[in-house]
């Protein structure tokens, strides 16, 4: 939020520079006698402390700056954090983000309240390695601290760069809202607690990072559940060659050893023996066919109640997850031959 043009332009000096300090119209001399300056053009002032207007300050030998009145609240912004030593902290939002391989968002978030620090070690103006902010500071966590007041210039874009790479906090405190006529108490209570503030760097880059790793993991491991479900989704349908199916048994149970019920389906059938070779397995003759078991869907068992056995079959397969990852292929559904291949 900005402050309306007139309202600067039209805004009384109430503060200047006497000996290198700054001062109120009420703690000085009428006219020259106040031996003051123009905090921003350092050009002489004269205090007007007269009983119709306002008291303040205006240039002695010329138009007033207008800009007097925004450094003087600068420069006591400033003051007032070193004399307090002690700062309200903005609260700090880390959030990361990322996308799965079906298109999907997931995020991950940290939240930490905004609090009040005290400030130890406090310099004003103090030149850092490729920047100065407007003050430094140790919080009482031990983390070292950059301030910057804004009223009317923001952290400049290669500033927060370089204050980036000093692993370093930074806060910027906006003052750039206040009246220009503001008390010093106003002031004060703006610039400790109450006026916007925001963090430059908020000094979270380490735990933005990691929570960005253990985000990856979670999203590798939903990956590759996508990836085994689309390695069953083209398993799912897949008919086997024909099979003379001898017989079938369906049934259930107690198990002691788990403590719950459990049902199985069985088909026998026929298929040829094994004509090659495997890795460790070498074939030397074989021939004819042997009795084979799979299981089998209980939805099947209305159907096979009316097939006359043996009877020539295809059998569907499809994929079912058993326990955690393990999956194995049962039989969902079976496709009697024509008899002409029967006979």
């Amino acid at each position: 939020m900005s402050i309306e043009t007139n309202e600067i332009n039209n805004a009384e000096l109430s503060y200047g520079l006497k000996e290198g300090k700054l001062v109120s119209i009420n703690d000085v001399e009428q006219g020259l006698n106040c031996e003051c300056h123009c905090p921003y053009c350092e050009k002489k002032l004269v205090a007007k402390k007269g009983d119709i207007r306002k008291h303040h300050f205006a240039h002695y030998d010329g138009d007033d700056c207008h800009l007097g009145q925004e450094t003087a609240i600068h420069l006591l912004a400033k003051d007032l954090i070193a004399k307090n030593k002690k700062l309200m902290l903005p609260a700090s939002y880390v959030k990361v983000e990322s996308k799965d391989i079906g298109g999907y968002s997931h995020e991950s978030s940290y939240f930490e309240q905004g609090k009040i620090t005290q400030l130890e070690n406090i310099e004003i103006e103090a030149p850092l390695e490729g920047y100065q902010p407007d003050l430094i500071a140790v919080t009482e966590d031990g983390e070292s601290i950059d301030i910057e007041v804004l009223v009317t210039h923001a952290v400049e874009q290669e500033k927060a760069q370089k204050q980036f790479r000093s692993n370093r906090l930074m806060v910027e405190i906006d003052l750039s809202a206040l009246s220009r006529s503001s008390s010093i108490d106003e002031i004060e209570q703006a610039v400790i607690y109450e006026a916007p503030r925001h963090y430059i760097n908020d000094g979270k880059l380490i735990i933005k990072e990691n929570m960005q790793e253990e985000l990856n993991k979670k999203v590798t491991t939903i990956n590759e559940s996508h990836e085994s479900l689309n390695k069953l989704a083209g398993l799912r349908g897949s008919v086997e060659n024909k099979y003379l199916l001898m017989g079938y048994k369906f049934g259930g149970g107690y198990s002691t050893k788990y403590n719950s019920h459990f049902t199985v389906g069985h088909l026998y059938y026929t298929k040829p023996v094994q004509t090659h070779d495997t890795g460790n397995f070498t074939i030397q003759a074989s021939g004819g066919v042997e009795l084979s078991q799979t299981d089998a869907d209980e939805s099947l068992i209305s159907q096979l109640k009316n097939i006359e056995l043996p009877a020539l079959v295809s059998l569907r397969f499809e994929p079912k997850i058993i326990s955690g990852r393990k999956v194995k292929m049962i039989v969902t559904d079976l496709l009697i031959a024509d008899n002409d291949e029967h006979k």
